[in-house]
């Protein structure tokens, strides 16, 4: 036994174009042709807002990415000044709001990129930004001295890359970095 499609229009069903439609088979074909225009117009509406929670998901994770990373290096710098302040408690908490920050953005789907120690090379370029090449006696070739801004990645596409200090052999003397806005990253 053959089962055919319930929608399907065959041959048989087909009107003549020379044929006068019935009203009925005119109001069907009205409703068909507006139910297809709507679904059309929501596919059309959901895609834009689907694009357009991606921008402001992006957005925030950029922006959360900075806070964390802002909070990291001030707890690395100043975590045993606070303590022997008598802030424990309140650089406890700090601690715990970085902690918090990196689940949100894991969760999110985003990695962040640290490149602190790591040697540069020329591949590495596309997702970082230099800031300064700084000579230093320590290194016999560049070597990323420090991140400055962590580079995004969300679900695997590099959002934002990161902006980093590179050590240099000192007999480079001082480069130039590249150039550089004053937004950690572009958010277009």
């Amino acid at each position: 036994m053959m089962t055919t499609d319930p929608i399907e229009i065959t041959e048989v069903e087909r009107h003549l174009r020379t044929a006068q439609p019935t009203s009925l088979q005119r109001e069907v074909w009205h409703l068909m042709h507006r139910h297809a225009r709507e679904l059309r117009v929501t596919r059309e509406e959901a895609g834009r807002k689907q694009a357009n929670d991606h921008d402001q998901l992006r957005t925030l994770v950029i922006d959360l990415a900075r806070a964390h990373h802002q909070l990291k290096v001030f707890l690395d710098r100043h975590t045993e000044a606070l303590e022997g302040a008598g802030l424990t408690e309140q650089s406890s908490l700090l601690a715990t709001i970085r902690d918090r920050y990196a689940q949100v953005l894991t969760r999110a789907g985003a990695e962040l990129i640290y490149l602190d120690g790591q040697p540069f090379t020329l591949d590495a370029n596309d997702q970082v930004k230099v800031t300064a090449w700084i000579p230093a006696a320590d290194v016999d070739r560049p070597r990323v001295r420090e991140t400055v801004s962590p580079g995004v990645l969300l679900d695997g596409e590099l959002v934002c890359p990161a902006e980093v200090e590179v050590a240099i052999p000192a007999q480079h003397g001082v480069l130039k970095p590249q150039e550089v806005s004053d937004e950690p990253c572009d958010r277009d």
